[in-house]
């Protein structure tokens, strides 16, 4: 009987000592697979970064250049002399400024803007002037008017001279087509 429990001791010590192994070997795994995810995480943010400071090098650049090209330009303006008298008026400075290219043109406009994101004072508060449909205007065009201004359903047909059912399906097949 000792030697069977002493048997069976040993089987056990055995296999938790299996299972000890194999779940110290999971966690450096683990521990393994953290650490590489790291240093990637670590490699991205540093590679973002640098990408980021060289686009704002660029920019930069390009906003010293668009400066400089102004300066320019407003040096080169054609001002009349006193004693002769031009037939044709000055051009304005932005007349003379040279064409910019289109793919230039998004690198144009993101320099305004970001020249005058400090400027968001002078932003001003536009509303276009909406002008009320009229009968030239086909019926979705006035419907939607109609619905923009809060009119329900039954009050656009009143207006319209339609049928609610008509109005209904107009904005449906409109929500679908879009």
């Amino acid at each position: 009987m000792t030697t069977f429990l002493l048997l069976s001791t040993f089987l056990l010590h055995a296999i938790s000592l299996l299972a000890i192994i194999l779940l110290f070997t999971r966690q450096n795994r683990l521990l393994d697979i953290k650490n590489q995810q790291q240093k990637l995480m670590d490699e991205m943010e540093e590679m973002m970064s640098a990408y980021l400071l060289e686009i704002q090098e660029e920019n930069e650049k390009f906003i010293q250049q668009v400066t400089n090209q102004k300066t320019k330009t407003n040096d080169k303006e054609i001002v009349p002399s006193a004693g002769a008298k031009s037939e044709q008026p000055a051009e304005p400075a932005k007349k003379l400024q040279p064409e910019i290219l289109v793919p230039n043109m998004q690198r144009a406009l993101a320099a305004k803007r970001y020249q005058s994101k400090g400027k968001q004072e002078e932003v001003s508060t536009f509303k276009p002037v909406r002008r009320t449909p009229s009968e030239e205007d086909d019926l979705l065009t006035r419907i939607k008017y109609f619905q923009e201004e809060g009119l329900t359903n039954q009050e656009i047909a009143k207006k319209l001279n339609k049928g609610k059912t008509e109005i209904e399906l107009a904005l449906k097949f409109n929500q679908n087509g879009e």
